[in-house]
This record gives C-alpha cells, sequence and structure tokens, in this order.
C-alpha cells in the first residue's frame, strides 16, 4: 500500500535541509512538495494525502504562522520510513505534545496572564523527534519502532612474547703444532787432495739455503648448533552477549466528550424574572 508522509517545520531552513537530505537520498520529483504558504493549495493538497482534518488544521496553521511542510505521496514502505526518519532528524514538530500544550495553556490563561506567556513561550519551541505523521490512504500510520542486536567479530591485539637476539663473546684456547727450519753454518778442518771432479767447482758460486717455517692462520666458521621455535595456538571460544534493545509501544485511549456549559450571571436572570412578573 502506498504511503504518505507529512512533516511540519517551525522553521524553513530545516524544512529546506530536510529537502536536500531527501534529493540526496533519490526521494525527489513530483510525489514530493514542500509547502511554506498557507492558502487554499494548502488544505487541497493535505485532503487528496488522506490527511484528517484535525491534522490538516494543525499543519495549515503551522504554515501560517511561519512554517513550512513537506508532503511525499506514493511512497513504499520502506521509502516512507526513510522518509520518516530523515524528516525527523531536521526537528520535525510534535503535533501531538503541541497540541496538549496549547490545550493547558488555554485554561492557565483565564487564570493568570503571566503564566500564560510563560507557557506558550515554552509552546512554540517545542520539537520532539518521532513526530512526522505517516498515512495510508484515509489512515493515519503510526510505526512500531523495534531495534535489534546485531553482534559482529573484530580482532584485537592481545599479549604475545617478544624474541630479541643478540651477540656474545667469549674467549677460547686451542693448540696448534707449528715446524720451524733454522740454518747453521760449520767449518770443519778437511786435509785432502783434489780430484778432478772437485776441480770443476774451482770457482765462485753462490748457493742459498732457506729456513722454512709454519705460522698460525685463524679462520672462523658460524654453525647452527640450536634453534628457538615459536608457534601460536589457536582455538574458539563462545561468548554470551548481553544488551538492551528499545522498542516503541503505543497505547491508544478513548477520549471522553467535553461537555460545554454556559454560564448566566445571577443578576441578569433577577432582572429577566422581574421583566416577566411585570408582564
Amino acid at each position: 500500500m502506498a504511503k504518505t508522509v507529512v512533516g511540519l517545520f517551525e522553521q524553513l531552513s530545516d524544512a529546506q535541509a530536510a529537502m536536500n537530505e531527501l534529493k540526496n537520498a533519490s526521494i525527489t520529483g513530483n510525489n514530493v512538495r514542500l509547502i511554506d504558504k498557507a492558502g487554499g493549495r494548502i488544505n487541497k493538497a493535505l485532503a487528496q494525502a488522506g490527511v484528517p482534518q484535525d491534522d490538516a488544521d494543525q499543519f495549515d496553521e503551522g504554515v501560517r504562522n511561519g512554517g513550512a511542510l513537506i508532503i511525499a505521496q506514493a511512497l513504499p514502505d520502506t521509502e516512507a520510513m526513510q522518509v520518516v526518519d530523515i524528516l525527523d532528524r531536521h526537528h520535525v514538530v510534535d503535533l501531538d505534545n503541541r497540541a496538549r500544550t496549547t490545550q493547558h495553556t488555554s485554561s492557565v490563561a483565564a487564570t493568570t496572564s503571566s503564566h500564560s506567556t510563560t507557557t506558550s513561550s515554552a509552546a512554540s519551541s517545542q520539537r520532539a523527534k518521532g513526530a512526522t505523521r505517516n498515512y495510508a490512504g484515509n489512515e493515519m500510520v503510526v510505526p512500531i519502532i523495534e531495534e535489534e542486536l546485531q553482534v559482529s567479530k573484530e580482532q584485537v591485539e592481545g599479549g604475545g612474547v617478544r624474541v630479541q637476539t643478540h651477540v656474545t663473546e667469549k674467549p677460547v684456547t686451542t693448540q696448534v703444532s707449528l715446524h720451524e727450519e733454522e740454518v747453521h753454518v760449520e767449518r770443519r778442518p778437511v786435509n785432502q787432495p783434489v780430484d778432478a771432479a772437485m776441480l770443476d767447482q774451482f770457482q765462485d758460486a753462490s748457493v742459498d739455503v732457506r729456513e722454512m717455517s709454519e705460522r698460525a692462520v685463524v679462520n672462523k666458521q658460524a654453525r647452527v648448533v640450536e634453534e628457538v621455535v615459536i608457534n601460536k595456538e589457536a582455538h574458539d571460544r563462545t561468548e554470551n552477549i548481553q544488551d538492551t534493545v528499545r522498542r516503541t509501544d503505543v497505547n491508544v485511549e478513548e477520549l471522553k466528550d467535553v461537555q460545554h456549559t454556559t454560564h448566566i450571571d445571577s443578576a441578569t436572570t433577577s432582572k429577566s424574572q422581574k421583566r416577566k412578573n411585570k408582564r
């Protein structure tokens, strides 16, 4: 069933802000109108929207007092609820609260004029969320709003371990056997004849004899001698989530008929009675 949503705003700027948000949500067109001047067209528009006469009178009065009205017609259920949320965010007027405040102001005005002024001032600034009217044909629809609990998961960082490596040094001692050579020169007296082979050596000559020795050469080689293994163990657990959710309830009360009585001044009654007696 197509729905009609009507919202009254005390400030034109609030209504214009709501229209901008409706436009951003792609909820605009011929079925969404902003009215900021009262006249025959507002009554006709409200009648076509199926707005009850009592509500229409309040809307008309609100616009005449400088307010603005947004009427969104022919909306599906989901879009109608979206429009209600948008209008409520921009200080839509609570008609029910305004009516109660006006009645209270009227009754107090008969006794204390100064108190009436204070109450009227409070009524003019009264705004309440959730006051947008939602109509289906000639019926007024009061939405029942209920919250649902939705639980999601996110990763959080907890405790753990920190692994650090550092280098230490320690002295070591080892032994190695090294070979060394020494050249010794010795002269020995000899007395023997020279043969023909030795005569070939009877000339200048040079002979080098070198000493050979070994020295230690130090080299270091790294080896893995131990491993530190770090792993994580994962498991799932079930946690019970307890919270509260809100829900709006609607109470319907039958209003009693208001009996209007006329007070007749006693002095006037006496004069009328005297004229009747004279006749």
